[in-house]
């Protein structure tokens, strides 16, 4: 059921005072932050996922979670949506929807392939990101820069040698705090990331 309707319904006919509404949606938002977030970093998820799943199961851009991110899945029309789990669109979707999902890392570590979307292209960013790597002690094995001239941001195209995954949570949560990175998307190793 639609929030938005009830609440102006709510207002207009004023059975309800403004003040009364948000105080609800206040307690709502801290329920969703201290018991249902919580719930999600069990250790045993109902269903395990690859990096890179097939159509049924996808990663959202608003949050782009990566492996061994916390994530929480949705239940969508066509399939299950991944979200990590401090992504705000969360608090706008039931309870009922949400499921109980964690990365299938069973198997080998491999190199990662990294596609890092820049905001802006600035003087110095390659450089940043390269250094994340180098103070994490992890190997480029291949690296490609692509521009856009007309919009004005670019695409840096990192591969990595194999690192355990602690090392690739420290490399990710890193390369977040870069000023103009704006989403992290992982790709197989060897695979062009371009598409």
């Amino acid at each position: 059921m639609d929030k938005l309707p009830i609440r102006a319904f709510l207002l207009e006919h004023e059975l309800v005072a403004r003040r009364q509404i948000e105080r609800l949606e206040s307690a709502e938002s801290s329920l969703l932050r201290r018991y249902v977030r919580p719930m999600f970093r069990a250790p045993d998820p109902v269903l395990k996922i690859q990096a890179l799943s097939d159509g049924f199961i996808r990663t959202k851009l608003c949050c782009t979670p990566l492996s061994g991110d916390p994530i929480v899945g949705v239940q969508e029309g066509d399939g299950i949506a991944i979200h990590r789990t401090e992504c705000p669109t969360l608090e706008t979707v039931s309870p009922e929807r949400l499921l109980n999902v964690g990365w299938d890392l069973s198997g080998e570590l491999t190199g990662y392939r990294l596609e890092i979307g820049l905001r802006q292209d600035r003087p110095g960013l390659l450089y940043k990101v390269s250094k994340v790597m180098r103070d994490a002690k992890v190997n480029i094995l291949d690296i490609d820069l692509e521009r856009d001239a007309r919009a004005g941001n670019a695409t840096i195209r990192v591969e990595l040698e194999p690192i355990p995954l602690k090392t690739f949570r420290t490399v990710v949560s890193r390369l977040r705090t870069i000023k103009d990175v704006q989403r992290i998307r992982l790709a197989e190793p060897g695979v062009d990331a371009k598409g």
